[in-house]
């Protein structure tokens, strides 16, 4: 009796020896704090008479010593679902629970639980019936998750009821009176009250399902039997205990929408443990709700968090939309819920005391991690909260959760420093908090997490250098630190985790040579060190790792030659030693030293020679890229042998020869890059029936290539037609763990791509010397998005057919010899968004209209007889450039040359359809029959 405001601190720990608690009669607010479960000595709770606004707390029904609950006089709200355990408030002797806002039916079972071994069951006051024969046996359903129990009693004839000999022991019922009135009472004694059954008048029930379900309370049910048989006890028995569980899960399918029918037989003419999604345990009792990838959709409904022996929910990969019922916490039996792949808002409720793996991932949780997880959710083992909308820090608390062995925070906003206290979780084997906004260093602590198998801290703002106590977990085998701000030199400590099999650094400032005790690595499989600023040369310690798959490098500044030692490594699928200063000749076995090796990217660097002529038959190139060395000679034949091949980059050289006609055989080949080398001649008609037959890119700018536009090669690549919807998914061209990228020029622009969308379709021809007209047959091409014929002889008209290309996003027909006008077909190329016909010989307006009107003098100069917007010369005698004749003038002066115009037409046209409908009508009257 203080006035004490505020809420009830969420501080009780796992070492809370309280054994009375008494704050009745204040002015405290809020939810209770469910660390209050950790107070496992406690006797007496007296939380009365205060504002608590919460549901009834059934987190506490686990303490073994509590004997009063007093939560009377407050805002307590919702309804009393059956306790969830078998020995809920195993002592409990007073309950006081009124003035507050509970709603529905009595909360059966839990008296039940409460009654000692010893409870008997005898003769009270009177019971009337209007039988008029005498009646013997009512039976007690004791069943499991039924709280105060259920007396039935059944009428029959005197001599049926000697038939069945059958005694009931527990029931010692004494008949008073005689003839019409018989009379019986039954007292249930407990340690709590004593519970008076009165007023069982019975007759036969039509449906015994419904008969229960309609109960107010298990006190006064009122049975109606006059017939009641042992098969329809028998249906009451068995249908009892699942009653409330079948309302429960119809309320949860009376909450969501599901299209492909999956949940039909969830009704109650088929038995519950039969239900779709459902499994029972051995007692019939609900254990499992499995409806993961079905298509559901609506609101996740409380009512599955109160079926008493539920441990697995997964309605993983769906389309929930609703907020996580915060009854989830009141579920003292269930262990896992995996409620990912959703679109589940709100914040994050507190988790049962029970749970051990909780996954929320993929949805769009937002607000701050529980403060207290750590506190209530003492017994979680894994926990993945990953791709949400999480804010604040990582609550320190979690280090209190000493069983937790997973944690995933990943793909969230989530900022601060990594906790320290973390270092407690001696059974954490697994954190993920990539893609955060996490700053600070890598805490040294973390030395502490012996059994740690994976550290995933990458795409944070994290600082400072790797600390070498890393080196200390030696069970780690994934260590990723990429795209943060870590600087310094490579810890020597770190080449001791002998278990390591991944290891990622990427993308941070670290410095220094990579060192040759890379040589302890020898699990290592997957090697990044790429985007750094690592000098020196690539040590010869490589070769000696027997299980390297992947070698990536590239973006340093490394120096000298590839060791020919690097052939050693006959297991490696990846290696990408671009943009580094790496010079001298390309060593010969890398052709063919390992027919694993399907991604070698030497770009960018200062490579001479020829390009090794080793490629083997067995060779499994798949992506090639050679740009930008100083490489020379002519392409090797060998490489007709990688079948493979899906990729070709060698621009930017001093490649020498013809074009490498071998290469159309390829059928996987789809990028074909050569641009900016010096090889020369006239591209044949090609002898293949479809060459190149997946070609989608094919640059050859920049060389010395003659003869007309290669009609023959090009109207045959099927890969550049038939353009379909299903080419617009956002797909990329990539290996293992290695996305392809390429040097183009794309709408006037050099660019790398550092992605290739499998959708990007473009032909280069530019800066060379062919001559003669553009073949219409390039307008068969629909599925190009670039065309470039700039800076070659073309002559002739532009083709008309040109506007077939409706998905053409540039067009460069420069500094050529075109004449004759734009067609107004362009127009129809509704996604050109650079156009350039500078510098030709075209005449007359330029077409007017759509996306025309973007373009500016640019796309048109060096055109002197062009005329038309965007131009100030103007086009005065160009009917495309008038309005269109107006129909009515039209009509008029038709009319004017004839002497019936079709304003004398309509009036005769009216005028005799009058008349024959007239006539009609009076001619069917008259001949009608009579």
């Amino acid at each position: 009796m203080n006035r004490f405001h505020g809420s009830i601190p969420e501080t009780f720990d796992k070492y809370c020896g309280l054994k009375n608690l008494n704050i009745n009669g204040n002015k405290l607010e809020g939810s209770l704090p469910p660390s209050l479960a950790n107070c496992r000595n406690i006797e007496v709770l007296d939380l009365g008479n205060n504002k608590i606004k919460d549901t009834f707390p059934h987190w506490l029904e686990t303490l073994p010593e509590l004997q009063v609950l007093v939560l009377r006089s407050n805002k307590l709200h919702s309804f009393l679902p059956s306790p969830e355990i078998s020995h809920a408030f195993l002592k409990l002797p007073i309950l006081d629970l009124a003035n507050n806002d509970f709603t529905g039916p009595f909360p059966k079972g839990k008296d039940k639980r409460q009654q000692p071994p010893s409870a008997i069951l005898e003769e009270a006051d009177e019971l009337e019936t209007e039988s008029s024969f005498s009646w013997k046996g009512v039976l007690i359903v004791y069943g499991y998750g039924l709280i105060f129990g259920v007396v039935i009693g059944y009428v029959a004839l005197k001599t049926g009821l000697e038939k069945t000999g059958r005694k009931r022991k527990r029931l010692q019922p004494v008949i008073k009176g005689s003839g019409k009135k018989t009379e019986k009472t039954y007292r249930i004694e407990s340690g709590l009250a004593s519970l008076r059954v009165t007023k069982l008048s019975f007759s036969y029930p039509s449906n015994p399902q419904s008969m229960i379900r309609s109960a107010s309370s298990p006190i006064g049910i009122r049975l109606t039997l006059s017939a009641f048989s042992t098969e329809s006890l028998a249906i009451v028995f068995l249908t009892l205990s699942q009653v409330e569980e079948l309302e429960l899960l119809l309320s949860f399918k009376s909450s969501i929408n599901d299209p492909s029918s999956f949940l039909s037989n969830w009704n109650s003419s088929t038995p519950l443990c039969m239900w779709h999604g459902i499994t029972c345990n051995n007692f019939s009792k609900v254990k499992v709700i499995e409806l993961v990838d079905k298509n559901i959709s609506g609101i996740i409904s409380s009512s599955i968090f109160h079926l008493p022996k539920i441990e697995t929910i997964n309605l993983s990969t769906n389309k929930f939309s609703s907020e996580i019922p915060g009854e989830m916490a009141f579920s003292v039996s269930l262990r896992y819920l995996n409620l990912s792949e959703n679109n589940l808002t709100g914040s994050i409720p507190n988790c049962s005391i029970s749970l051990e793996i909780l996954d929320l991932s993929n949805n769009k949780l937002s607000g701050k991690i529980p403060p207290q997880i750590g506190v209530v959710c003492s017994n979680l083992k894994e926990v993945d909260l990953g791709g949400n909308h999480l804010v604040g820090r990582i609550p320190s608390s979690i280090s209190n959760i000493s069983s937790l062995q997973a944690l995933t925070l990943a793909c969230n906003e989530l900022i601060g420093q990594i906790p320290r206290e973390l270092s407690k979780l001696k059974s954490m084997k697994w954190i993920y908090f990539g893609h955060n906004h996490l700053s600070g260093e890598i805490p040294q602590e973390l030395v502490n997490l012996v059994s740690l198998n994976h550290l995933d801290l990458v795409h944070n703002n994290l600082s400072g250098q790797i600390p070498s106590s890393l080196g200390n977990l030696t069970n780690l085998q994934y260590l990723y630190l990429y795209k943060n701000k870590l600087t310094g030199l490579l810890p020597r400590s770190i080449f001791g985790l002998k278990k390591l099999v991944e290891l990622d650094l990427t993308e941070n400032h670290l410095f220094g040579e990579i060192p040759e005790l890379i040589s302890e690595l020898q699990s290592l499989e997957i090697l990044h060190l790429f985007s750094n600023n690592f000098t020196g040369k690539i040590p010869n310690a490589l070769a000696s790792l027997p299980r390297l798959q992947v070698v990536d490098l590239f973006s340093n500044n490394l120096t000298g030659e590839i060791p020919s030692s690097i052939c050693n490594i006959s297991s490696v699928e990846v290696l990408s030693l671009s943009d580094n200063n790496l010079s001298g000749i390309i060593p010969p076995c890398l052709g063919n030293f390992s027919k694993y090796l399907t991604i070698l990217d030497l770009q960018m660097n200062s490579f001479h020679g020829t390009i090794l002529e080793t490629f083997g038959e067995d060779c499994g190139l798949r992506y090639l890229n050679l740009y930008c060395n100083k490489l020379q000679g002519p392409l090797p034949l060998s490489l007709a042998n990688c079948r493979s091949l899906e990729m070709i980059d060698i621009g930017d050289n001093k490649l020498n020869g013809t074009f490498p006609y071998w290469l159309e055989t390829l059928p996987e080949l789809q990028v074909l890059v050569l641009r900016s080398n010096n090889l020369c001649g006239v591209l044949q008609s090609s002898k293949t029936i479809h060459p190149f037959p997946k070609l989608r890119i094919l640059d050859l700018a920049n060389n010395e290539f003659t003869g007309p536009f290669p009609k023959g090669m090009i109207k045959n690549m099927i890969a550049m037609m038939n353009f379909s919807k299903r080419q617009n998914s956002l797909q990329y061209m990539q290996g293992r763990l290695y996305f392809y990228d390429v040097n183009l020029k794309v709408k006037g622009f050099y660019i790398r791509l550092s992605h290739i969308l499998t959708i990007l379709t473009s032909i280069d021809l530019s800066n060379n010397n062919f001559h003669g007209e553009i073949p219409n047959v390039i307008g068969n091409l629909n599925s190009l998005k670039g065309l470039n014929l700039s800076h070659n002889s073309f002559s002739g008209h532009i083709p008309i057919s040109i506007g077939n290309l409706t998905n053409l996003e540039w067009l460069d027909l420069s500094s050529n010899k075109l004449t004759g006008q734009i067609p107004d077909q362009l127009k129809d190329m509704t996604f050109l968004a650079c156009l350039n016909l500078s510098h030709n010989q075209l005449t007359g307006p330029i077409p007017q209209g759509k996306q025309f009107s973007t373009f500016e003098n640019g796309s048109y100069e060096g055109n002197l007889a062009l005329c038309g917007f965007p131009l100030s010369k103007s086009c005065n005698n160009d009917r495309r450039n008038q309005s269109p004749p107006s129909f009515f003038k039209e009509a008029d002066d038709s009319e004017t040359k004839i002497n019936f115009g079709w304003k004398v037409v309509l009036i005769g046209y009216g005028c005799g359809l009058i008349v024959g409908l007239v006539v009609g009508y009076v001619t069917f009257r008259n001949g009608e029959p009579k």
